[in-house]
């Protein structure tokens, strides 16, 4: 198992124009199946594995199946192919983001709570 911070000169050679809130409520689908990206005002350039990272940060709701076919379909529609080992670096590059929200001070002790867990859980993903 290779050092984590070996996985940041990987990050950094993926950059793009991000949305920086990449999450299922940020979505809309119309009746023929069209979806549609809101809530823009973050967006900005940064690591492309960050929106991704973003994405699947509540792993529980997907099985191995919804991230292949998310693989499978990015690959399809964008013009640069993810690294091999996509998701690990999403995860990694994600755990900058909870950490973040975390150092704020301000009183929320459900959110808090949350970003702990998930944090537990991208650690719980190499077995820490």
């Amino acid at each position: 198992m290779l050092p984590k911070q070996d996985f940041l000169p990987e990050i950094d050679r993926y950059h793009s124009f991000i949305h920086n809130d990449f999450r299922p409520i940020n979505m809309l689908v119309d009746k023929n199946q069209r979806l549609f990206l809101i809530d823009w005002e973050s967006a900005c350039t940064g690591h492309s594995l960050a929106d991704i990272g973003q994405f699947f940060r509540y792993r529980l709701f997907f099985q191995n199946a919804h991230i292949q076919l998310f693989e499978q379909v990015y690959h399809e529609f964008s013009h640069r192919r993810l690294p091999a080992r996509w998701f690990e670096l999403a995860i990694f590059r994600d755990l900058v983001n909870p950490l973040q929200m975390l150092s704020s001070h301000q009183e929320a002790p459900r959110r808090s709570a949350d970003l702990r867990s998930r944090i537990e859980e991208s650690l719980a993903y190499w077995g820490y």
